[in-house]
């Protein structure tokens, strides 16, 4: 298995456990290192994310259209956009495949339509990350 397929599946187990301690109103870490896992991948992302919660909320707020907020978008492309966000901010991979794979988690775990909005929120982002 490559490493980028290996990341690809540390990303899916991220967002479920995103989507999981959303629904039982936990830490997402906390919950992940209950399991004792020891992918570094998955842990550094989830805590990135929790160290820089408000700042990802910020982020996707300022680059939502006019008449969109932050309560419109499912819980799965929140969290699809807010892994993305964190991934692109701790600048390992680039953001061409960051925002490859977010789009292919939100065609796999959300819809068509939010694969688009996933791909156009972050690509906006990573511009703005860019400059």
């Amino acid at each position: 298995m490559s490493n980028e397929n290996s990341r690809s599946e540390s990303r899916a187990t991220a967002l479920e456990f995103l989507y999981q301690a959303g629904i039982r109103d936990a830490s997402p870490i906390e919950m992940f290192e209950e399991i004792e896992s020891e992918d570094e991948f998955v842990r550094s992302l989830l805590k990135s994310l929790e160290s820089k919660s408000d700042q990802v909320e910020s982020l996707i707020e300022a680059n939502l259209s006019d008449g969109w907020a932050l309560s419109r978008i499912p819980a799965v492309d929140l969290g699809i956009l807010s892994l993305g966000i964190v991934e692109l901010q701790m600048g390992e991979t680039p953001h061409a495949v960051v925002l490859s794979e977010a789009t292919k988690l939100a065609f796999s775990y959300s819809t068509e339509e939010s694969a688009k909005f996933v791909n156009g929120l972050l690509a906006s982002i990573a511009a703005e990350l860019e400059a």
